[in-house]
């Protein structure tokens, strides 16, 4: 009798734990502890999140304004706007943030950096590909608070909140020092998690993190179904219909990746080709077998454009039976047979295996020509 007393008191106790994940009375959270420290040096985690608004705010502006989208090059890192020099510490975060950010950005070393503030001074060189980046950081600060829900009786329902703060002033300049780009960056990446303390052990009720990629995990209903599943939001906190198993990467996180790696294959192939080595060139195409090589670098040109530019036919034959976009334009209008006929010695093979792609011969580029507008300055036929 004992035993089934206790049996019926835990399975009332497990429907109460797995109602109440979902289903509780309105909370009243008191404050148990509440810090804020201000920090020798910035952390990660902020860094991160400033230079995430950094590159999105700054791609943006280039693109409005029709100005190329160039890595960066660090010039200079300093403490605050009167310009002090940063430690070691602040110098590793910013770093390890900056390479999260930006996988083509150039840091020089600790001891490299500038110690005076008058950077037009310096003979710092920059090439044309890269843009100048000058740094002023300041106001770091960590803040922790501890709650507890006082309307939980038999368990606890705790909250921690981790906010981490700093401002990060930026100026960007391209290789004249001319300005492009200043602005500050004032951010306070949140996390915040609550985990369900029982006497049988402790439960992550809600995890939500609040920056540039925001995200909030929790246990609930969705729809009319009464049943409790896993709810990941990734904006606006809108309940999605079914937990994910990358439950911790948004749709958002997921194409930036993507992204990045398209462009980091698009990179290596471009110097593989620009190598000229057909096997460097089928190493590197093997290395990256979900990527379609059809993103545009800095320069406004994928792979197949540098491939026809190269002048092989075994070259550009390669690259197409990757099954790329052979009607990409590059930033000028130009698609690949504009580009074939703009070469000094114009290869026909290649003509022909464009041709033959698809490629249209009618399409205009920037100035209104087209590649039979060129094939005929030339006195080349397109008839193939």
């Amino acid at each position: 009798m004992r035993r089934c007393f206790i049996i019926a008191c835990l399975f009332f106790f497990f429907a109460e734990i797995e109602s109440l994940a979902c289903v509780m009375v309105p909370s009243v959270w008191k404050t148990l502890d509440s810090s804020t420290e201000e920090l020798q040096s910035p952390t990660v985690y902020a860094m991160t999140e400033a230079f995430m608004q950094l590159r999105k705010k700054f791609s943006t502006e280039m693109k409005v304004c029709n100005i190329p989208v160039k890595p960066f090059s660090v010039r200079s890192i300093f403490w605050g706007k009167e310009s002090k020099a940063v430690n070691q510490e602040t110098y590793s975060s910013i770093k390890e943030a900056l390479e999260m950010v930006f996988s083509d950005v150039l840091i020089p070393e600790f001891n490299k950096l500038p110690n005076e503030n008058d950077i037009s001074s310096q003979q710092t060189k920059v090439s044309d590909k890269h843009y100048f980046l000058d740094l002023y950081v300041s106001d770091p600060k960590k803040t922790c608070v501890h709650m507890i829900d006082l309307n939980m009786q038999i368990w606890a329902l705790l909250r921690l909140v981790i906010r981490d703060e700093a401002s990060v002033y930026v100026r960007v300049s391209d290789s004249n020092n001319n300005p492009l780009f200043i602005d500050e960056f004032e951010v306070s990446p949140t996390i915040v998690i609550e985990p369900l303390i029982t006497p049988i052990g402790g439960f992550l009720e809600t995890v939500e993190k609040n920056n540039s990629l925001p995200i909030h995990v929790d246990w609930g209903s969705v729809g009319d179904s009464k049943e409790h599943v896993m709810r990941v939001n990734t904006s606006y906190y809108a309940p999605a219909d079914y937990p994910s198993l990358e439950i911790f990467k948004s749709d958002l996180v997921k194409s930036l990746e993507k992204e990045e790696k398209d462009k980091d294959a698009c990179n290596q192939l471009v110097f593989a080709i620009q190598s000229g080595d057909i096997s460097l060139v089928e190493v590197t195409l093997d290395t990256y077998p979900e990527s379609s090589f059809n993103t545009l670098n800095d320069e406004g040109k994928a792979p197949i454009h540098y491939a026809v530019m190269s002048g092989s036919d075994e070259l550009v034959k390669k690259i197409l039976e990757r099954k790329v976009n052979p009607s990409l334009t590059d930033k000028l209008g130009n698609n690949v047979l504009h580009l074939t006929l703009m070469s000094e010695k114009v290869s026909l093979p290649i003509c022909e295996l464009l041709v033959k792609s698809g490629v249209d011969i009618k399409a205009k580029n920037n100035e209104g020509k087209t590649p039979l507008d060129l094939a005929a300055q030339k006195g080349i036929s397109l008839d193939f």
